[in-house]
Protein backbone atom coordinates (compact mmCIF):
# COMPACT_ATOMS: atom_id res chain seq x y z
CA UNK A 1 0.00 0.00 0.00
CA UNK A 2 1.03 3.30 -0.76
CA UNK A 3 0.46 6.64 0.93
CA UNK A 4 1.76 9.87 1.19
CA UNK A 5 1.14 12.16 4.14
CA UNK A 6 1.26 16.05 2.92
CA UNK A 7 1.37 18.25 6.20
CA UNK A 8 2.69 15.57 9.11
CA UNK A 9 6.11 17.18 8.99
CA UNK A 10 7.13 20.70 9.87
CA UNK A 11 9.15 22.18 7.39
CA UNK A 12 9.79 25.30 5.23
CA UNK A 13 7.66 26.73 2.89
CA UNK A 14 9.71 25.87 -0.24
CA UNK A 15 9.90 22.13 1.21
CA UNK A 16 6.18 21.98 1.61
CA UNK A 17 5.89 23.26 -2.31
CA UNK A 18 8.54 20.88 -3.64
CA UNK A 19 6.26 18.32 -2.37
CA UNK A 20 3.41 19.44 -3.00
CA UNK A 21 4.90 19.49 -6.82
CA UNK A 22 6.25 15.94 -6.47
CA UNK A 23 3.47 14.66 -4.89
CA UNK A 24 0.79 15.74 -7.61
CA UNK A 25 3.46 14.46 -10.14
CA UNK A 26 3.25 10.70 -8.87
CA UNK A 27 -0.28 10.77 -8.81
CA UNK A 28 -0.74 11.91 -12.43
CA UNK A 29 2.28 9.39 -13.45
CA UNK A 30 1.20 6.28 -11.49
CA UNK A 31 -0.46 3.89 -13.34
CA UNK A 32 -0.99 1.24 -11.01
CA UNK A 33 -2.36 3.78 -8.09
CA UNK A 34 -5.26 2.46 -7.18
CA UNK A 35 -6.93 5.09 -4.69
CA UNK A 36 -5.02 8.22 -2.84
CA UNK A 37 -6.22 8.49 0.99
CA UNK A 38 -6.61 11.77 2.08
CA UNK A 39 -6.43 12.18 6.20
CA UNK A 40 -8.20 15.06 7.81
CA UNK A 41 -8.36 15.92 11.11
CA UNK A 42 -12.03 16.08 11.36
CA UNK A 43 -11.50 17.58 15.17
CA UNK A 44 -10.48 21.13 13.92
CA UNK A 45 -12.23 22.82 10.33
CA UNK A 46 -10.78 21.85 7.11
CA UNK A 47 -7.81 24.03 6.47
CA UNK A 48 -7.93 25.58 2.95
CA UNK A 49 -5.18 23.26 1.30
CA UNK A 50 -7.45 20.04 2.68
CA UNK A 51 -9.91 21.69 0.27
CA UNK A 52 -7.93 22.17 -2.61
CA UNK A 53 -6.19 18.85 -2.40
CA UNK A 54 -9.72 17.15 -2.94
CA UNK A 55 -10.45 19.45 -5.47
CA UNK A 56 -7.39 18.24 -7.31
CA UNK A 57 -7.67 14.71 -7.35
CA UNK A 58 -11.30 15.19 -8.53
CA UNK A 59 -10.40 17.38 -11.59
CA UNK A 60 -7.83 14.87 -12.43
CA UNK A 61 -9.65 11.92 -11.88
CA UNK A 62 -8.02 9.88 -9.38
CA UNK A 63 -9.31 7.83 -6.82
CA UNK A 64 -9.32 9.01 -3.87
CA UNK A 65 -10.79 8.20 -0.34
CA UNK A 66 -11.67 10.45 2.36
CA UNK A 67 -10.75 9.29 6.04
CA UNK A 68 -11.55 12.12 8.70
CA UNK A 69 -9.16 10.80 12.02
CA UNK A 70 -10.05 12.68 15.21
CA UNK A 71 -13.77 11.52 15.13
CA UNK A 72 -14.01 11.08 18.94
CA UNK A 73 -12.43 14.87 19.86
CA UNK A 74 -13.38 17.95 20.03
CA UNK A 75 -11.29 20.94 20.42
CA UNK A 76 -13.34 23.42 21.26
CA UNK A 77 -10.50 26.49 21.39
CA UNK A 78 -10.30 25.55 18.09
CA UNK A 79 -13.01 25.35 16.17
CA UNK A 80 -15.10 27.35 18.14
CA UNK A 81 -17.23 24.51 19.26
CA UNK A 82 -17.77 22.61 16.33
CA UNK A 83 -18.33 18.79 16.37
CA UNK A 84 -16.37 16.82 14.13
CA UNK A 85 -19.61 15.71 12.56
CA UNK A 86 -20.15 19.05 11.42
CA UNK A 87 -16.66 19.67 10.19
CA UNK A 88 -17.23 16.09 7.98
CA UNK A 89 -20.06 17.96 6.93
CA UNK A 90 -18.28 21.20 4.91
CA UNK A 91 -16.92 18.39 2.42
CA UNK A 92 -20.51 17.59 1.26
CA UNK A 93 -20.21 20.04 -1.31
CA UNK A 94 -17.14 18.07 -2.84
CA UNK A 95 -19.47 15.04 -3.20
CA UNK A 96 -21.77 13.81 -5.64
CA UNK A 97 -24.73 12.17 -4.44
CA UNK A 98 -26.27 9.68 -7.05
CA UNK A 99 -28.76 7.16 -7.51
CA UNK A 100 -30.49 5.25 -9.97
CA UNK A 101 -33.33 4.81 -7.93
CA UNK A 102 -34.18 8.55 -7.16
CA UNK A 103 -32.29 9.23 -10.70
CA UNK A 104 -30.08 11.54 -8.80
CA UNK A 105 -26.28 12.56 -10.39
CA UNK A 106 -25.07 12.20 -13.60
Amino acid sequence: MEMTIMQICICSQELRINWNEFTKEYFLKRETLVSVFLLIDASIPAKKIDFEYASWLGQNQIPMTLIFTKCDKRKKKKNGGKRPEENVEDFRTLFVNTSVQYHLGS
